[in-house]
């Protein structure tokens, strides 16, 4: 699972050293973090739960000798920025109970994600954006809606598709 893991240490790049720790990736990415704590789960090991949920987070190896559990960064839903929500103790019966927590952090997070276009734009490497701006923005809306709606579907998902660890 080692490979599965962002790391918080710096990588070299180009002789020097270039910070990409996993908190700067999941800026990038706009993606919520979720750190994973104590002993595995049983559902991180099924290549089938990992495929309808890698997507969804920037995952991150915490502290082994912990209780188990996730923990969701970056998610706002009315508490003060920077507050962790913890997902589950992971001691859910099935993956299954998991994975709809999974869902429900992830859809928290996309109906306040930042915003494509604010703020990139205004600095000079942003200028090649500046033309498909408005259409940004207005796909960023309808994101938010949807999840607000509860009708967005995770990456990789089809409508009505089935957990395939259900």
């Amino acid at each position: 699972m080692n490979w599965f893991w962002w790391t918080s240490k710096p990588s070299k790049r180009s002789g020097g050293s270039y910070p990409v720790g996993y908190s700067s990736i999941a800026g990038y990415a706009r993606l919520p973090i979720a750190v994973v704590e104590g002993p595995l789960p049983a559902a991180l090991e099924d290549s089938k739960f990992l495929e309808w949920h890698v997507r969804q987070f920037i995952w991150v190896r915490g502290r082994t000798n912990v209780p188990s559990r996730i923990v969701i960064q970056r998610i706002k839903d009315g508490l003060k920025p920077g507050l962790d929500t913890e997902v589950a103790a992971l001691t859910p019966s099935t993956s299954a109970v998991l994975g709809k927590a999974l869902d429900a952090a992830w859809l928290t997070y996309m109906q306040d994600r930042p915003l494509t276009a604010r703020g990139y734009l205004e600095n000079p490497h942003g200028g090649w954006m500046r033309s498909v701006k408005e259409q940004m923005l207005s796909e960023e809306t309808e994101i938010r809606r949807r999840a607000a709606a509860g009708t967005l579907l995770p990456p990789g998902r089809k409508p009505g598709e089935a957990a395939p660890y259900l």
